[in-house]
């Protein structure tokens, strides 16, 4: 999503969403506010907000073409809260690595 303007988003998803978890997040303003934060860092998390128990740390990265696709991955809670730096940091470096490969078959 954090590829999408704001005004994308709002068509897509509406203003309110539905509570799958305590920690979904159900308003439009409060999601904006993270994809902002998302933007700027590079990555995003998802800390149960989809399922209990399960947390992702996740990039997104466009395509030759332009197109955006996502890289995360889900982890039992209790191994993410310990190693969340560790995943996202990988997962950046995944990025970075994904980047350069689509950089070089959009320069063919």
């Amino acid at each position: 999503m954090a590829t999408l303007d704001d005004e994308q988003i709002e068509r897509l998803l509406g203003r309110s969403f539905e509570r799958r978890t305590p920690t979904t997040i159900t308003d439009l303003n409060d999601l904006l506010s993270e994809l902002n934060e998302v933007r700027s860092q590079g990555f995003a998390f998802d800390r149960e907000e989809h399922t209990l128990g399960i947390s992702a740390a996740g990039v997104a990265l466009p395509d030759h073409l332009g197109n955006p696709h996502a890289i995360s991955i889900p982890v039992p809670t209790a191994s993410f809260v310990d190693e969340e730096s560790n995943i996202t940091k990988h997962r950046l470096k995944t990025k970075a690595a994904l980047s350069k490969l689509v950089e070089a078959k959009g320069r063919r």
